[in-house]
Protein backbone atom coordinates (compact mmCIF):
# COMPACT_ATOMS: atom_id res chain seq x y z
CA UNK A 1 0.00 0.00 0.00
CA UNK A 2 2.64 2.13 0.82
CA UNK A 3 4.70 4.15 -1.77
CA UNK A 4 7.85 1.80 -2.19
CA UNK A 5 10.33 4.49 -2.23
CA UNK A 6 8.74 6.15 0.41
CA UNK A 7 6.67 5.63 3.60
CA UNK A 8 5.49 9.67 3.87
CA UNK A 9 4.68 12.45 0.96
CA UNK A 10 7.05 15.26 1.96
CA UNK A 11 5.88 17.48 -1.07
CA UNK A 12 2.86 18.15 1.26
CA UNK A 13 3.42 20.50 3.68
CA UNK A 14 0.55 20.20 6.39
CA UNK A 15 0.76 24.12 7.02
CA UNK A 16 -2.80 25.22 7.69
CA UNK A 17 -3.26 28.72 8.16
CA UNK A 18 -6.64 29.24 7.40
CA UNK A 19 -5.88 28.12 3.49
CA UNK A 20 -4.42 24.79 2.72
CA UNK A 21 -1.56 24.48 0.90
CA UNK A 22 -2.41 23.18 -2.53
CA UNK A 23 0.04 20.39 -2.29
CA UNK A 24 -2.03 18.78 0.50
CA UNK A 25 -5.95 19.68 -1.52
CA UNK A 26 -6.17 16.35 -2.31
CA UNK A 27 -5.69 14.92 0.35
CA UNK A 28 -6.79 16.92 3.06
CA UNK A 29 -10.53 17.34 0.62
CA UNK A 30 -10.31 13.25 0.00
CA UNK A 31 -14.04 11.89 0.17
CA UNK A 32 -13.97 8.61 0.77
CA UNK A 33 -11.03 8.03 3.78
CA UNK A 34 -12.03 4.64 4.39
CA UNK A 35 -11.21 3.23 0.56
CA UNK A 36 -7.86 5.38 1.16
CA UNK A 37 -7.16 3.82 4.11
CA UNK A 38 -8.63 0.27 3.00
CA UNK A 39 -6.01 -2.52 4.42
CA UNK A 40 -4.39 -1.08 7.32
CA UNK A 41 -4.79 -1.01 10.50
CA UNK A 42 -4.34 2.74 13.47
CA UNK A 43 -2.33 2.48 16.64
CA UNK A 44 -2.22 5.69 18.94
CA UNK A 45 0.04 6.13 21.85
CA UNK A 46 -0.53 9.19 24.07
CA UNK A 47 -3.11 11.40 26.07
CA UNK A 48 -6.13 12.43 26.38
CA UNK A 49 -5.32 14.73 22.68
CA UNK A 50 -4.42 11.47 21.02
CA UNK A 51 -7.42 9.58 22.43
CA UNK A 52 -9.24 11.83 21.14
CA UNK A 53 -7.84 11.89 17.47
CA UNK A 54 -8.02 7.83 18.01
CA UNK A 55 -12.04 8.38 17.78
CA UNK A 56 -11.88 11.41 15.41
CA UNK A 57 -10.20 8.69 13.00
CA UNK A 58 -13.08 6.55 13.37
CA UNK A 59 -15.09 9.20 12.39
CA UNK A 60 -13.85 10.82 9.54
CA UNK A 61 -13.40 7.17 7.91
CA UNK A 62 -16.95 6.23 8.99
CA UNK A 63 -18.03 9.94 7.68
CA UNK A 64 -20.12 9.78 11.24
CA UNK A 65 -22.36 12.74 11.08
CA UNK A 66 -21.74 15.33 14.09
CA UNK A 67 -25.21 14.32 16.05
CA UNK A 68 -23.88 10.86 16.64
CA UNK A 69 -20.14 11.59 17.85
CA UNK A 70 -19.47 10.71 21.51
CA UNK A 71 -18.61 13.50 23.73
CA UNK A 72 -15.34 14.17 25.39
CA UNK A 73 -16.21 12.40 28.58
CA UNK A 74 -18.08 9.37 26.84
CA UNK A 75 -14.92 8.67 25.15
CA UNK A 76 -12.84 8.73 28.47
CA UNK A 77 -15.45 6.47 29.75
CA UNK A 78 -15.23 3.84 26.68
CA UNK A 79 -11.38 3.57 27.15
CA UNK A 80 -11.76 3.53 31.14
CA UNK A 81 -11.40 6.46 33.47
CA UNK A 82 -8.68 5.02 35.23
CA UNK A 83 -5.02 7.02 33.54
CA UNK A 84 -2.93 4.58 33.94
CA UNK A 85 -5.57 1.64 32.05
CA UNK A 86 -6.56 4.07 29.65
CA UNK A 87 -6.83 1.80 26.43
CA UNK A 88 -9.69 0.92 24.00
CA UNK A 89 -9.99 0.15 20.62
CA UNK A 90 -12.63 0.73 17.74
CA UNK A 91 -13.22 -0.63 14.43
CA UNK A 92 -14.60 1.12 11.48
CA UNK A 93 -17.82 0.20 9.32
CA UNK A 94 -14.82 -1.07 6.53
CA UNK A 95 -12.94 -3.16 9.12
CA UNK A 96 -9.86 -0.84 10.24
CA UNK A 97 -9.00 -1.28 13.59
CA UNK A 98 -8.28 1.89 15.45
CA UNK A 99 -6.37 0.72 18.62
CA UNK A 100 -5.29 3.46 21.39
CA UNK A 101 -2.83 3.22 24.75
CA UNK A 102 -2.53 5.64 27.30
CA UNK A 103 1.34 6.43 27.26
CA UNK A 104 1.67 9.85 28.18
CA UNK A 105 5.78 9.25 28.84
CA UNK A 106 8.74 7.75 27.45
CA UNK A 107 11.06 6.96 30.03
CA UNK A 108 13.64 4.01 31.11
CA UNK A 109 12.77 0.42 29.04
CA UNK A 110 13.38 -1.74 31.56
CA UNK A 111 11.80 0.11 34.27
CA UNK A 112 8.01 -1.19 35.17
CA UNK A 113 7.47 2.01 36.76
CA UNK A 114 7.48 4.19 33.82
CA UNK A 115 5.13 7.01 34.81
CA UNK A 116 1.57 7.00 33.35
CA UNK A 117 1.59 4.08 31.41
CA UNK A 118 -0.72 0.68 30.98
CA UNK A 119 2.88 -1.18 31.38
CA UNK A 120 3.41 0.54 34.84
CA UNK A 121 -0.04 -0.89 35.64
CA UNK A 122 0.48 -4.10 34.41
CA UNK A 123 3.90 -4.24 36.00
CA UNK A 124 5.42 -4.93 32.38
CA UNK A 125 8.64 -3.12 30.94
CA UNK A 126 7.93 -0.98 28.66
CA UNK A 127 9.85 -2.70 26.23
CA UNK A 128 8.51 -5.53 26.12
CA UNK A 129 4.60 -4.07 26.41
CA UNK A 130 5.54 -2.76 22.88
CA UNK A 131 6.58 -5.53 21.24
CA UNK A 132 3.35 -7.38 22.81
CA UNK A 133 0.85 -4.16 21.71
CA UNK A 134 2.13 -4.73 18.06
CA UNK A 135 2.34 -8.11 17.89
CA UNK A 136 -0.01 -7.90 14.66
CA UNK A 137 0.96 -5.15 13.30
CA UNK A 138 1.82 -4.98 9.55
CA UNK A 139 4.26 -3.11 7.12
CA UNK A 140 1.09 -1.55 5.93
CA UNK A 141 -0.67 0.08 9.27
CA UNK A 142 0.30 3.49 11.13
CA UNK A 143 1.42 4.48 14.71
CA UNK A 144 0.50 7.97 15.76
CA UNK A 145 2.92 9.03 18.85
CA UNK A 146 2.54 12.21 21.23
CA UNK A 147 4.25 10.71 24.27
CA UNK A 148 6.88 12.97 25.63
CA UNK A 149 10.63 12.03 26.13
CA UNK A 150 11.50 11.82 30.38
CA UNK A 151 14.71 10.44 32.86
CA UNK A 152 12.49 8.38 35.20
CA UNK A 153 15.93 8.03 37.13
CA UNK A 154 14.59 12.10 38.17
CA UNK A 155 11.38 12.27 36.84
CA UNK A 156 8.54 13.19 39.51
CA UNK A 157 5.00 12.60 38.50
CA UNK A 158 2.85 13.03 41.80
CA UNK A 159 2.14 16.81 41.17
CA UNK A 160 -1.29 17.63 40.28
CA UNK A 161 -0.90 21.00 39.20
CA UNK A 162 -0.30 20.65 35.40
CA UNK A 163 2.21 23.31 34.95
CA UNK A 164 4.33 21.86 37.84
CA UNK A 165 3.88 18.11 35.99
CA UNK A 166 5.11 19.20 33.37
CA UNK A 167 8.07 21.33 34.70
CA UNK A 168 9.15 18.22 36.07
CA UNK A 169 9.07 16.64 32.63
CA UNK A 170 11.47 19.33 31.19
CA UNK A 171 13.84 19.30 33.90
CA UNK A 172 13.98 15.23 33.02
CA UNK A 173 14.81 16.14 29.53
CA UNK A 174 17.55 18.30 30.79
CA UNK A 175 19.33 15.19 32.23
CA UNK A 176 18.43 12.76 28.97
CA UNK A 177 21.58 11.43 27.26
CA UNK A 178 21.12 10.71 23.14
CA UNK A 179 21.70 7.45 23.87
CA UNK A 180 18.94 7.17 26.02
CA UNK A 181 16.58 8.65 23.48
CA UNK A 182 17.80 6.44 20.81
CA UNK A 183 17.54 3.68 22.66
CA UNK A 184 13.35 4.62 22.83
CA UNK A 185 13.12 4.92 19.38
CA UNK A 186 14.98 2.05 18.24
CA UNK A 187 12.61 0.07 20.70
CA UNK A 188 9.71 1.63 18.92
CA UNK A 189 11.35 0.84 15.53
CA UNK A 190 12.23 -2.48 16.30
CA UNK A 191 8.42 -3.10 17.63
CA UNK A 192 6.43 -1.67 14.65
CA UNK A 193 6.87 -2.53 11.15
CA UNK A 194 5.16 0.11 9.75
CA UNK A 195 4.80 4.09 9.61
CA UNK A 196 5.45 6.09 12.80
CA UNK A 197 3.92 9.98 12.79
CA UNK A 198 4.84 11.39 16.36
CA UNK A 199 2.86 14.57 16.79
CA UNK A 200 3.91 17.13 19.34
CA UNK A 201 2.62 18.16 23.07
CA UNK A 202 -0.46 20.31 22.28
CA UNK A 203 -0.41 24.18 22.49
CA UNK A 204 -2.57 24.93 25.92
CA UNK A 205 -4.20 28.20 26.35
CA UNK A 206 -3.16 28.60 30.04
CA UNK A 207 -2.25 25.85 32.16
CA UNK A 208 1.23 25.46 30.52
CA UNK A 209 3.25 28.43 29.69
CA UNK A 210 4.21 28.23 25.83
CA UNK A 211 7.83 28.32 26.06
CA UNK A 212 7.92 25.20 28.11
CA UNK A 213 6.03 23.23 25.22
CA UNK A 214 7.87 24.71 22.51
CA UNK A 215 11.35 23.63 24.37
CA UNK A 216 10.32 20.14 24.62
CA UNK A 217 8.19 19.58 21.21
CA UNK A 218 12.03 20.89 19.68
CA UNK A 219 14.01 18.18 21.82
CA UNK A 220 11.38 15.71 20.85
CA UNK A 221 11.65 17.24 16.85
CA UNK A 222 15.46 16.60 17.24
CA UNK A 223 15.77 13.40 19.03
CA UNK A 224 13.47 12.02 16.18
CA UNK A 225 15.71 13.78 12.73
CA UNK A 226 19.13 12.22 14.89
CA UNK A 227 17.78 8.92 14.04
CA UNK A 228 17.11 10.21 10.61
CA UNK A 229 14.74 7.15 9.38
CA UNK A 230 12.29 6.71 6.78
CA UNK A 231 9.70 5.07 8.96
CA UNK A 232 9.82 8.19 10.90
CA UNK A 233 8.19 11.62 10.67
CA UNK A 234 7.34 14.51 13.25
CA UNK A 235 4.78 16.61 12.09
CA UNK A 236 4.64 19.73 14.10
CA UNK A 237 0.91 20.97 14.45
CA UNK A 238 1.44 22.86 17.39
CA UNK A 239 1.41 26.12 14.90
CA UNK A 240 -2.24 25.23 13.98
CA UNK A 241 -3.27 24.53 17.30
CA UNK A 242 -2.23 27.59 18.80
CA UNK A 243 -3.21 29.66 16.11
CA UNK A 244 -6.91 28.05 15.65
CA UNK A 245 -7.13 27.81 19.43
CA UNK A 246 -10.48 29.49 19.18
CA UNK A 247 -11.58 26.30 18.25
CA UNK A 248 -10.85 24.46 21.42
CA UNK A 249 -14.07 23.57 24.72
CA UNK A 250 -10.94 24.05 27.08
CA UNK A 251 -7.36 24.68 27.96
CA UNK A 252 -5.79 21.96 25.50
CA UNK A 253 -8.73 19.56 24.06
CA UNK A 254 -10.24 20.66 20.41
CA UNK A 255 -12.77 17.86 19.28
CA UNK A 256 -14.79 18.84 16.04
CA UNK A 257 -13.15 21.02 13.11
CA UNK A 258 -10.02 21.20 14.28
CA UNK A 259 -9.21 17.61 15.06
CA UNK A 260 -10.74 17.11 11.95
CA UNK A 261 -8.07 19.03 10.53
CA UNK A 262 -5.48 17.34 12.48
CA UNK A 263 -6.05 13.87 11.33
CA UNK A 264 -6.56 14.88 7.63
CA UNK A 265 -2.40 16.12 7.87
CA UNK A 266 -1.98 12.92 9.03
CA UNK A 267 -3.31 11.20 6.33
CA UNK A 268 -1.91 13.95 4.03
CA UNK A 269 1.21 12.52 5.06
CA UNK A 270 0.91 9.20 4.37
CA UNK A 271 2.79 8.39 0.87
CA UNK A 272 0.06 5.68 0.41
CA UNK A 273 -0.67 4.54 -3.69
CA UNK A 274 -4.55 4.10 -4.22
Amino acid sequence: FFNTSSFFNYRCDWKYDGIISDRCEGVLKHKNYSGMMKGRNFYLLGNSVIRHYSFNIKYLLDGTDNSTKLSRLDEKMKCGDVVSINTCSHETSCGITIDFMWKQTFGNLTDPTDARSVCCERKIPTKQCLKARFSNASRDDILIIGSLFINSNVFLGNDKLAAKYFGNILNSQHTLQVSDVNAIIDALLQSFPGAIIWLPFPYTRSIIPSKMIEDSNSFTLKAIEAVCSERLLFINTYPILKSQNHLYIDDIHHPGELSDIVVRIIFSSLNIEN
